[in-house]
């Protein structure tokens, strides 16, 4: 009797046990649970430094920024242009998406009229934000902070995850001694491991009254392991170099000709972090065919890898 009374009890309570109430339990909970966004951006791809002379066209004289949404939702981003130096008659127009905002020109902080709407875990594209300043034939230097604001879900500014970066333009007169001047370079890149077709370019301007004949020397000036060139020059190629390269099929030019930009550029493919520079050396050709040295010009590209 005794044994089965304690083996009722033991069936009484086992039943009892999974009778019990689980609609809180998280399988059979109807409720959403509450997620916490996470909000965080990246600049992946930006120019800082943009050279050129006083007679480049505003296409040349461009800077854009890639931003990477990182965060767990589709995020609005507010950008701010800061203007820190301007020389007189430059003039800084941006576009962004299908807004153009035009006539910056004092030193003050513009807020742009729209926001950058960026997917979750996508990218920002070129046309999203790219800006370009007119010189109106006037050298010097332009300075100009570019300023990212993630905003939250009550349209307020993240502060403490803003992220920016400083790009200056330094305008020179047109050097145009020996017949031609170097024009539009790219002289600095920044980009991220893994990328490729970071490009610099330039044009070449014949000034003289007389057809000129250019020939290129690609310098290496510092490398990183992992680094590799693509050379394009008057339709030659060096394609995935480590190295320099020498170009001496010659580019032709007419008097007050200018090069395209088929005519030459260098894309990096990064399959590493670190710097690298080429000095890139335009060199005359003699109405005879022979090199004249001492009459080429120069610029040299730093690409910086994070």
């Amino acid at each position: 009797m005794k044994a089965l009374l304690i083996s009722t009890l033991l069936a009484v309570s086992i039943i009892l046990f999974s009778c019990k109430d689980d609609s809180n339990s998280p399988e059979n909970n109807d409720n959403p649970v509450e997620t916490i966004d996470t909000i965080s951006i990246d600049l992946t791809e930006f120019d800082e430094n943009i050279l050129g002379t006083t007679n480049s066209t505003p296409e040349h004289l461009s800077t854009y920024c890639l931003i990477q949404n990182n965060s767990n939702r589709d995020i609005e981003i507010e950008v701010d242009i800061v203007v820190f130096k301007i020389t007189d008659g430059h003039e800084l127009t941006v576009n962004h998406g299908n807004y153009t905002e035009s006539g910056i020109n004092e030193v003050d902080t513009y807020t742009l009229s729209s926001t950058i709407n960026i997917q979750e875990g996508e990218s920002s594209t070129i046309s999203d934000l790219h800006a370009k300043l007119e010189t109106n034939g006037n050298a010097g230097e332009t300075l100009i902070q570019f300023k990212f604001f993630p905003l939250d879900s009550t349209g307020e500014r993240l502060i403490d995850i803003e992220k920016k970066f400083f790009c200056t333009f330094s305008i020179t007169p047109l050097d145009d001694t020996n017949g031609f001047a170097i024009l539009d370079q790219i002289s600095t890149v920044t980009g991220n491991q893994g990328a490729s077709e970071l490009t610099t370019s330039c044009t070449i301007l014949n000034t003289s009254d007389k057809a000129m004949e250019f020939i290129l020397s690609a310098k290496l000036v510092d490398h990183t392991e992992g680094h590799f060139f693509n050379y394009y020059y008057g339709g030659k190629t060096f394609l995935h170099t480590p190295f320099g390269a020498e170009f001496s099929s010659p580019v032709t030019l007419a008097p007050g000709e200018k090069s395209s930009l088929e005519d030459f550029k260098c894309n990096l493919t990064a399959n590493a972090k670190g710097m690298s520079k080429v000095k890139f050396i335009f060199i005359p050709l003699h109405e005879d065919g022979y090199r004249l040295d001492e009459q080429g010009k120069s610029y040299t590209c730093t690409w910086d890898i994070n």
